[in-house]
């Protein structure tokens, strides 16, 4: 067998369900599951051998499972035959809570933690509820950590959401950004109240995570960052998601073995639908539409999350930008634009474009990332075809077309990453992200290159 199907599973360090379940139909599969009691457990109807274990990462939290050991033969795989690698894709990190009574208690290293230790994440509003009822929800299936207070403006919404996850609920947001009984505050409220409640969150000793972007202002975002040196607290924003999601996280590693070789380029497009749903399923007026609220409009909303991408993904800092916003379908939302794009030059040489907009109609977006390297290029494309596609040096010539995994939640991820202290982003980025939007806005309304 080659060594290298060996090392890449071993990297990986551990197997989900699902995983286990999709590896089981496609054969070629030999592994066994190991209890505490080193007992081998039956899979499928079958016993089988290990031949090489996967290592064990005491940094690498898991969840509701036992380790895994594991070998395979991806040989009869189609056009991906040999690139075990891809494999990652349908593999994450979960976490385990071992069944050994004795010591579940004392497991407290490496982000191995029992029930009674899970985090305490004080949700502070609900008003960008996609973000807070996706991590609220993403959360209580984690089994890292649990929603313990709540605070909306809205009570019945609120009240609503706390009794559903056995969360204490108020009103006043300050109240649960201050809160004692807490670990960690996720704050989901308007971008123009975050800078305020993410001091008062810092200066209580509390972990944060922001909602994006973090503040009206580069200006006002320096506050923020003064508060968390100051408190030496942890501080990380919901536009890093992609570097807690398993596709891209193996994507990243990819572009760093050389996969495609040095990128050359990058374009990444969002054009969704007009946010018009101030809480699921109803509709009207919102937030995202009120220039008092939130620092941008179509563009800003989704193309933070796409520069911390590509700053991530290219190891590198964007030194000049340009472009042009306007409003090509809904004027009525002026100043705010449904519609941008910007030209981005990086310090390793690398452009990009960043298409966003709110042009889409709904339930018809399109969502897509491509980078282009020296040696190939690579398409997430989660929209139209549901698929990641690779053309480069490959035998067979021509595109491997990958099936996309359903990735872990942000949360959850953010919260893994807490527990072994090993965030993947802090302020600094917050802010590089927040100053690029900036000077973009700049640039295209002055028809001008801005340097950063």
């Amino acid at each position: 067998m080659d060594p290298r199907h060996i090392l890449s599973v071993r990297a990986l360090g551990f197997l989900t369900l699902e995983a286990l379940q999709l590896l089981l139909k496609r054969g070629n599969l030999l592994l066994d599951l190991c209890d505490s009691s080193r007992s081998t457990l039956r899979l499928d109807g079958h016993r089988r051998r290990s031949l090489y274990p996967v290592r064990w990462s005491d940094a690498t939290p898991v969840r509701q499972f036992h380790p895994v050991r594991c070998i395979f033969a991806p040989a009869q795989w189609g056009n991906a035959a040999n690139e075990c690698d891809n494999l990652a894709t349908i593999l994450s990190p979960i976490r385990v809570v071992r069944s050994d009574s004795r010591t579940r208690d004392r497991e407290t290293a490496g982000g191995v933690c029992s029930v009674a230790q899970l985090l305490r994440v004080g949700l502070v509003g609900l008003d960008h509820w996609y973000a807070g009822l996706g991590a609220v929800d993403d959360l209580a299936r984690s089994g890292t950590a649990r929603i313990t207070q709540i605070a909306h403006r809205d009570p019945q919404r609120g009240r609503e959401t706390a009794e559903k996850y056995g969360a204490t609920f108020t009103t006043d947001y300050r109240a649960v950004a201050t809160s004692p009984e807490i670990d960690v505050v996720l704050t989901a409220c308007y971008c123009s109240e975050n800078a305020d409640l993410s001091t008062a969150a810092a200066a209580t000793g509390h972990a944060i995570i922001s909602v994006k972007p973090i503040s009206m202002s580069v200006a006002e975002a320096r506050r923020i960052e003064s508060a968390v040196r100051a408190a030496g607290v942890r501080f990380i924003s919901l536009e890093s998601g992609y570097r807690v999601n398993p596709t891209f996280t193996t994507i990243r590693g990819w572009v760093d073995q050389g996969r495609i070789g040095r990128i050359l380029t990058a374009a990444t497009v969002l054009r969704s639908s007009l946010p018009t749903q101030p809480w699921p399923g109803e509709r009207g007026r919102t937030w995202w539409l009120d220039t008092a609220k939130t620092p941008g409009g179509g563009w800003i909303d989704h193309s933070i999350y796409h520069i911390d991408f590509l700053r991530w993904i290219l190891r590198s800092e964007i030194v000049s930008v340009s472009g042009d916003v306007g409003n090509v379908i809904h004027t009525d939302i002026a100043p705010l634009e449904d519609y941008g794009i910007a030209n981005l030059v990086f310090a390793s040489g690398a452009r990009a474009s960043v298409e966003v907009t709110w042009t889409g109609q709904p339930g018809a977006s399109v969502h897509r990332i491509e980078l282009i390297g020296t040696e190939g290029t690579l398409v997430w494309d989660p929209s139209i075809s549901g698929r990641i596609l690779i053309g480069g040096r490959n035998e067979p010539a021509g595109w491997l077309s990958i099936p996309i995994p359903q990735p872990a939640g942000t949360a959850a991820g953010y919260v893994r990453a807490l527990q072994s202290n090993a965030l993947p982003a802090s302020i600094d980025d917050a802010i590089a992200n927040l100053a690029a939007c900036e000077a973009f806005y700049r640039a295209a309304r002055t028809g001008s290159t801005v340097r950063l």
